[in-house]
């Protein structure tokens, strides 16, 4: 008797794998998010830049409905995560290690908050320390200072212990909005990374490459979506080989910003290992 031959089912793309977790249609949660988890004026949306956001959302488990995260887009076509102060404390109390955390808050010319976060499998707590006159600022927030300073000793608390790095509260990101003169994150990642070819991507002279099916169904997506959909699935080695790839596949600096983005919202923790 002939046995049926099962078939191997094409797993789910980041968009498919996002919509199902809210049970919503991937494209009305494109539109949705497109218009809600920006902070872009007028400016449109590309398919790239939300790919790159729900790429952060998922390596965090943070929830984009509810403002966990959301993102400005930069003038180089990439993105800038923000993680709202809800979100950070979720993505530390929900992070396997963690062990509990305490505060504390002194007065005077030096003013400053203490952030003691504790790890399971580590001997010693981390403690960091954030100065009121390093961080105050001349904005509404800022009338509840102390409460502003717990944030603030939480998040570099938050990164020193677990190694979150990509993505940035509201006042980190507004200076990386004003002050960047150029697409420069990544160049980290750029300068340690040895040129391998690989035949991650193909694409024509446009720089559209021809795909069965795309991330966002289209049978035709950019060079920079196509890299991004193979990012999101890739293992550890091959996402280097993605990123090398890309160093001089992708000619606009605010692309390969993207990727390197998605990279490290993935990678972070095993980069932040190797370099110490």
């Amino acid at each position: 008797m002939n046995m049926p031959v099962a078939l191997a089912q094409k797993p789910a793309s980041l968009v498919e794998r996002t919509a199902q977790r809210y049970g919503v249609d991937p494209d009305k949660m494109l539109s949705t998010l497109k218009a809600t988890a920006f902070r872009s004026g007028d400016k449109p949306i590309s398919n790239e830049q939300m790919m790159a956001l729900l790429i952060v959302a998922e390596r965090h488990g943070l929830d984009p409905f509810t403002k966990q995260i959301y993102a400005y887009p930069d003038k180089y076509g990439g993105i800038v995560p923000v993680v709202g102060v809800d979100g950070w404390i979720d993505i530390v109390q929900s992070h396997p290690q963690f062990d509990g955390m305490s505060f504390v808050w002194q007065g005077g010319t030096e003013a400053n908050m203490t952030c003691t976060i504790w790890r399971k499998d580590r001997t010693h707590p981390t403690v960091v320390t954030e100065y009121l006159d390093e961080c105050r600022r001349n904005t509404e927030p800022w009338k509840m200072a102390r409460r502003m300073m717990r944030h603030k000793a939480l998040i570099q608390c938050a990164r020193v212990a677990f190694g979150f790095a990509g993505i940035h509260d509201e006042e980190e990101a507004a200076d990386i909005l004003h002050s960047r003169p150029q697409a420069s994150t990544g160049n980290r990642v750029r300068d340690a990374l040895k040129p391998q070819a690989t035949a991650a991507a193909r694409a024509d002279d446009d720089g559209v490459i021809d795909m069965e099916e795309g991330p966002f169904g289209d049978e035709a997506v950019t060079k920079l979506g196509a890299y991004l959909e193979s990012m999101a699935g890739a293992g550890a080695d091959e996402a280097i080989e993605l990123l090398d790839r890309a160093r001089t596949d992708l000619t606009d600096p605010g692309e390969y910003e993207t990727l390197a983005g998605a990279y490290r919202a993935r990678f972070t923790p095993e980069i932040a290992s190797d370099d110490n």
